[in-house]
């Protein structure tokens, strides 16, 4: 896998498979104080000891669990094809998926974060690169790694962001709308643009999250702020409610297919009342009646 880095696959998805393998190999030293276990001995009982480790031990949630437990899958198909094995326990455990409850920001949380006076400059820089992906629907690792090479012009003069999903490699391309505009203008001067191109200031995924609680509570907002939040709130309040195509945020986003992007369509306040609002109309000229 790793020498098809940049070819079929991510550098993510090799470090996702890695550490599905740490799993294994710790869950096996666990449960049969052994290194290594024949494929003979993995059964039924096996994947559901395994699906209780991963939640109960290392602590992941339902949907994390089930991809690893997928990753496992992936192993013992290849079992068969080597005719290691003849039967793949696996195929009598069912994957399933939760849904998952997806935090986005209103119009009126946008305005308090735009309109906060922060004189910290740590906090003052939180809140750009919050901001930048609430405008560009950016995922936290791409928007890290994006430089001014990444900003190009379009045949109107409109400036765009054009890159490739760090997680996916999948193409993308997003208009620049004016506030992330005015944040990239912002850094004009720092030092690292200057040196190799980066177009904002960079922070670990761990500070960021955590210097973003310290903004929720500057803003009065009472929500979890977490890394995820920007490109939600892009895909929910900036476009899908604005009544932008699903076809074309997916396209934004990068997905590979709209299916994935349907997971981000939640439909707000707004969206129910302006797509009802005739039939509302309409019901109140009957009461009248």
């Amino acid at each position: 896998m790793k020498s098809l880095i940049g070819i079929d696959i991510t550098a993510a998805t090799l470090e996702h498979h890695v550490t599905s393998m740490k799993h294994v190999n710790d869950f096996i030293r666990m449960r049969f104080k052994n290194d290594d276990l024949d494929f003979s001995k993995v059964d039924y009982s096996f994947i559901t000891d395994y699906e209780h480790y991963l939640k109960v031990v290392r602590k992941c949630n339902h949907n994390t669990t089930m991809k690893y437990i997928k990753n496992f899958d992936k192993i013992m198909r290849l079992a068969i094809s080597e005719q290691i094995i003849t039967f793949n326990p696996m195929d009598k455990f069912k994957v399933t998926y939760k849904t998952v409850h997806r935090e986005v920001l209103s119009n009126e949380e946008i305005k308090l974060l735009v309109n906060l006076e922060v004189k910290d400059e740590r906090l003052d820089r939180v809140r750009d690169l919050l901001l930048f992906c609430i405008y560009t629907g950016l995922a936290f690792i791409d928007l890290s790694k994006l430089k001014m090479n990444n900003i190009v012009k379009g045949k109107e003069g409109t400036r765009w962001i054009k890159s490739t999903r760090c997680k996916s490699d999948i193409a993308f391309m997003i208009p620049l709308l004016s506030i992330p505009s005015k944040i990239i203008e912002k850094y004009k001067d720092y030092p690292k643009r200057s040196i190799d191109g980066t177009v904002l200031p960079n922070l670990t995924n761990q500070k960021y999250n955590s210097y973003l609680k310290e903004l929720a509570l500057r803003t009065g907002i009472n929500k979890n702020l977490t890394s995820h939040i920007g490109r939600h709130t892009f895909a929910t309040t900036i476009t899908l409610n604005e009544g932008v195509p699903l076809e074309v945020v997916s396209k934004m986003l990068g997905h590979s297919n709209t299916r994935t992007t349907q997971l981000y369509a939640k439909v707000l306040e707004k969206g129910i009342q302006d797509g009802m609002r005739k039939l509302m109309d309409d019901d109140l000229d009957a009461v009248a009646v």
